[in-house]
């Protein structure tokens, strides 16, 4: 907990030696050295070994899975699925399922599934409702994801920026033009003053040679 990498690695490695059936001493070596630049797979084995120790051990396989994660390796879908089999209800294991399925496999149905779920059994999950909107949004269910955004921004202010941006890609999909342009209005409005000004400035969306006549307008005028 306090960083030191090297301490860690040898107290635990003394506690493997004591105590070769401690599954929970493997369980923190793995941590070490998911933590260690160039140590992940060494993390996998120890992961593995805690494991084989002790079948139930939420904690460990849940490290195993994100280290699998981390690493990018197919075998993080099926680490995942073996946490929510120990553990139905896991914090966090839907979430990191159905990231894989949308990210990975891009499919988008299966990804919604795996958030709801996840929001079923940790209702203050703000990522993975952030996440529903857009798969939602993907296969076109676009009045859940407008419940769902209504939801975040009830649950967290933070998130009101995200929520307004996502309400009008939503109302975009819809071809719902005004109501759109009004959430993208009020997203832009809650920026700060130089973001803003990135979105006013018409050099983006103007042809060139129409920026520099406008520019030399405003410049005369000046």
């Amino acid at each position: 907990k306090l960083g030191d990498l090297r301490m860690a690695e040898e107290a635990f490695a003394q506690a493997t030696h004591d105590d070769p059936r401690l599954a929970e001493a493997y369980n923190g070596l793995g941590k070490v050295y998911a933590q260690t630049p160039y140590r992940k797979v060494d993390a996998i084995r120890c992961f593995q070994k805690a494991m084989s120790l002790n079948r139930a051990y939420v904690e460990a396989q849940y490290n195993l899975a994100m280290t699998h994660l981390s690493l990018g390796d197919l075998d993080a879908k099926k680490a995942f699925k073996e946490v929510i089999r120990l553990d139905p209800k896991h914090p966090d294991a839907y979430f990191r399922a159905g990231t894989i399925y949308e990210r990975h496999d891009k499919d988008f149905k299966a990804a919604a599934s795996y958030y709801e779920q996840q929001i079923a059994v940790n209702p203050a999950h703000v990522e993975a409702k952030r996440r529903l909107v857009e798969a939602y949004r993907k296969v076109g269910r676009y009045h859940d994801a407008l419940r769902i955004a209504d939801e975040l921004r009830a649950q967290d202010r933070q998130s009101e920026s995200k929520r307004l941006l996502s309400q009008a890609l939503v109302y975009l999909d819809q071809r719902d033009y005004e109501k759109a342009q009004r959430a993208f209005e009020d997203y832009i409005s809650k920026l700060d003053a130089r973001e803003q000004a990135v979105y006013r400035d018409l050099k983006w969306v103007v042809a060139k040679d129409e920026a520099v006549r406008t520019a030399t307008t405003s410049e005369s005028a000046i």
